[in-house]
C-alpha cells in the first residue's frame, strides 16, 4: 500500500468533531441537560398555572382568527378581493 492509500484511510477511520463533542447536535446531550434542569426549575418556581392559562388565552385567540381565516377561504379566491 503507497502513502497516499493510508492516508486516505486513517482520514476515513478518524470519528467526526461532533461525536468528539458528546454528539453535539440533534444528539446533544449538553442541550438535553439544560432543558432538563430549565423545565424542573420553572416547575418549582410555581409558574406553571399562570403560563398554561397566557397558553391557553393564546390558543383559544388563534383558534378565533384561524375560524376567521377558514371561512375566508371558503368563499374562494375571487371573493378575496
Amino acid at each position: 500500500m503507497d502513502k497516499q492509500t493510508s492516508k486516505a484511510s486513517q482520514k476515513k477511520n478518524k470519528k467526526p468533531d461532533a461525536v468528539k463533542l458528546e454528539l453535539e447536535g440533534e444528539g446533544s446531550y449538553r442541550a438535553t441537560r439544560t432543558y432538563d434542569k430549565a423545565a424542573r426549575d420553572f416547575v418549582r418556581s410555581g409558574q406553571v398555572g399562570p403560563a398554561a392559562d397566557d397558553a391557553k388565552r393564546a390558543v383559544d385567540a388563534d383558534e378565533k382568527s384561524m375560524k376567521n381565516a377558514e371561512e375566508i377561504a371558503k368563499r374562494g379566491p375571487e371573493k378575496l378581493h
